[in-house]
């Protein structure tokens, strides 16, 4: 999105006292709107087509860029309160845009300096769209696996869940790698500022009968597996299935999520999956899939993301999640192959530079440390020869 801003401001200029938004149609965008804290560009999405009122949607953005202001529910606000549960108009409402503002965000916008102070900051927040329920709860539960593998708490946030529904609910599902087709599955997030930890007793129970009674469901028809800040309800049929599935071995796991990254590269190869599809599937995925990547698959991956001209944001995030979550028995052989491919040098032409995410300084970032992950011990091998490319530092 920032390119869009970059091209409009390398052509006909910015003022700087003009904030800027740009109007776009697009099939299934994840934002209704966008515009950075303090900043002075925004994006508003399919205009005249969400349900909200549209002109309180760029209002809500505007107060964004202009105001400095937050959710309501941002960790940086000045008052925190539950997303979705006032009619402020920088809350998500429920079931439509709120348009009330508070003293103290009145106070915020007639208090100059902090407005212009502002403008130093970096942080994004966007009026997001949910996913559907099949995806969700392929996120929560291969999150929850990763968390059990390697010992990890989980924190589920906006990427996972939508601000509108805290629940997913799906029925004959058979989208795990177990290939068994699930009756029934619901997820329940109670708290999305917990960090959610395997029990050490994990095990299925019976769901008491209020929540039996709230989703419709009969005694004895599922099984509930209590995480504390979020359970899941599965078909009893199916529930032990399920709970296996939550805790493979480490060899077990591992081999999935490398067979699961063949299998998608496969897919779209054969024209099955569109390289979109491939791209969200690479962009929900849990950590634990960048950190049990192959060598072989990494360079692979980053071929396939690469289109040799632009990227997407979301492209980004990945390229860099998969530099960074290089283990130290590959870097040398990785920080090779990704020179001798030719890829190395294209990411650095492409890579975004402009704007809050400056992806291009994380990017260098990652190859820096992994660089000197490599070749601490002979560093002065490395500043010598750093144009030059890891080879020569033996």
């Amino acid at each position: 999105m920032r390119r869009i801003y970059k091209y409009y401001k390398r052509t006909y200029g910015n003022d700087k006292n003009t904030l800027y938004l740009f109007f776009i149609n697009h099939p299934n965008p994840d934002k209704a709107g966008f515009m950075p804290v303090a900043g002075d560009y925004g994006f508003i999405f399919n205009f005249g087509k969400d349900y909200r009122t549209n002109y309180d949607i760029l209002a809500h953005e505007l107060a964004h860029g202009a105001f400095n202001l937050r959710h309501p529910f941002s960790p940086k606000s000045t008052y925190q309160l539950p997303r979705g549960s006032t009619d402020n108009l920088m809350d998500y409402g429920k079931p439509a845009q709120g348009t009330g503002l508070w003293k103290y965000q009145w106070d915020l916008i007639h208090n100059p300096e902090f407005v212009l102070l502002a403008h130093a900051e970096e942080e994004e927040e966007g009026a997001l769209k949910g996913k559907n329920d099949y995806d969700k709860v392929i996120n929560v539960i291969e999150m929850l696996r990763c968390g059990y593998n390697s010992d990890r708490k989980v924190q589920f946030q906006k990427d996972v869940f939508s601000w509108f529904n805290e629940s997913a609910t799906v029925r004959d599902f058979d989208g795990l790698y177990d290939n068994i087709t699930y009756g029934y599955i619901y997820v329940q997030l109670n708290d999305d500022d917990e960090l959610i930890k395997y029990p050490s007793d994990l095990e299925l129970e019976e769901p008491d009968n209020i929540l039996n009674s709230l989703l419709n469901l009969t005694r004895g028809e599922v099984l509930k597996l209590d995480f504390g800040g979020l359970f899941i309800l599965v078909d009893k049929g199916n529930a032990e299935y399920l709970l296996n599935y939550l805790t493979p071995s480490k060899q077990e796991y591992e081999l999935q999520q490398r067979q699961f990254v063949t299998s998608i590269k496969d897919l779209y190869d054969s024209k099955q999956y569109t390289r979109q599809r491939v791209l969200k599937i690479l962009r929900t995925s849990s950590q634990c899939l960048y950190e049990s990547l192959t060598k072989d698959q990494r360079i692979s991956l980053l071929g396939f993301i690469n289109d040799g001209s632009n990227i997407p944001e979301v492209a980004e995030k990945i390229v860099i999640d998969i530099i960074r979550t290089t283990p130290e028995e590959q870097i040398r052989l990785f920080l090779e192959d990704f020179s001798k491919t030719g890829l190395l040098a294209e990411y650095n032409e492409i890579m975004n530079d402009f704007g809050g995410d400056d992806n291009y300084t994380q990017f260098i970032f990652e190859l820096l440390k992994l660089y000197l992950k490599e070749f601490s011990d002979d560093l002065d091998c490395f500043f010598s020869n750093n144009s030059m490319g890891p080879a020569l530092c033996r």
